[in-house]
């Protein structure tokens, strides 16, 4: 009995010394998940321009058995020809601008099938520049107020491409403080008349640099109505004129052919009424004939 009691006893400990085992084992895994998992992006700082290759290392200290996932903006990444998963890598060959934003993955840990730990790495934030080029374009655009007096000019500078576009505006070849895509002038002085530019370079590099054709603006248009504002007007004064001369010879023509019928319809009775007694004449000497007649005495 006491040799059965000791071999319990042994059995006993041996499993809560597993367990134990185990119970280690668990936490510092989930340690090694919690702290271990960092994202590692070749270039370094995950800065390239636009068509290099971009690597993505999803690096964990300690774990066996792992799966990783990819997300880009919080949304999941699915292995294809533009995005290819080989064991801990992610890899784009060629980048272009719209694969500029955060990426992290998520480390995950299988047993038997059975999912036991997972966490994901800090983001890493990727920036593809792309080189400013193509065309640029100067638009302006007046804003009236209720009067349909002029009382802003803006002027948009836009360039075809050009991933971090800086813009530089010009007056009369001098470089002017204002810096953005848009202008805004609400300014009458005269000194601000003259020819307006806009120049676009990249922000990581001042050597490539694009500019726009001159826009001559004239700060008299200020506080006046503008042309298209009076060609407007004019344009429906006429329409108006028009409508109203239409409508008048419309009605006079309307008038004077009911006038026209009303003429013929009492044309018309009258000739009826004067035809009336001719008939009537016409038949009465024959009635009068017969009466007047003597008749033929009929032989006995």
């Amino acid at each position: 009995m006491a040799e059965k009691d000791n071999q319990r006893k042994v059995t006993t400990m041996k499993s809560v010394r597993v367990s134990v085992l185990i119970f280690i084992w668990a936490n510092l895994c989930t340690k090694c998940l919690q702290e271990g998992v960092s994202l590692v992006s070749d270039p370094q700082f995950a800065v390239l321009f636009e068509n290099e290759k971009l690597t993505l290392r999803c690096n964990v200290v300690k774990g066996t058995h792992l799966s990783y996932e990819w997300f880009f903006n919080s949304q999941p990444i699915v292995n294809s020809t533009a995005h290819r998963f080989i064991n801990n890598m992610m890899i784009i060959e060629q980048v272009n601008s719209h694969q500029s934003g955060s990426y992290f993955c998520l480390a995950k840990n299988h047993m038997n099938g059975t999912l036991q730990f997972s966490n994901s790495s800090l983001p890493i934030q990727v920036t593809v520049r792309v080189p400013v080029q193509g065309q640029i374009t100067l638009e302006s655009q007046k804003i009236h107020n209720e009067h349909w007096i002029i009382e802003r000019i803006i002027l948009n500078c836009s360039v075809e491409r050009g991933s971090h576009p800086r813009y530089s505006w010009y007056l009369n070849g001098s470089q002017l403080q204002e810096q953005g895509r848009c202008l805004v002038l609400s300014s009458i002085h005269p000194k601000n008349t003259g020819f307006y530019h806009c120049e676009v370079s990249d922000s990581f590099n001042d050597t490539n640099t694009i500019k726009a054709s001159p826009y001559f603006i004239d700060m008299k248009e200020f506080n006046y109505i503008s042309i298209e504002v009076i060609a407007l007007v004019f344009v429906c004064y006429l329409f108006l004129t028009l409508l109203l001369t239409g409508c008048c010879i419309w009605g006079f023509l309307y008038r004077r052919s009911q006038n026209d019928r009303q003429t013929c319809s009492k044309k018309t009775e009258e000739i009826e009424l004067n035809n009336e007694p001719q008939e009537l004449l016409e038949e009465e000497p024959e009635m009068y004939m017969d009466v007047g007649k003597p008749k033929e005495m009929t032989k006995l």
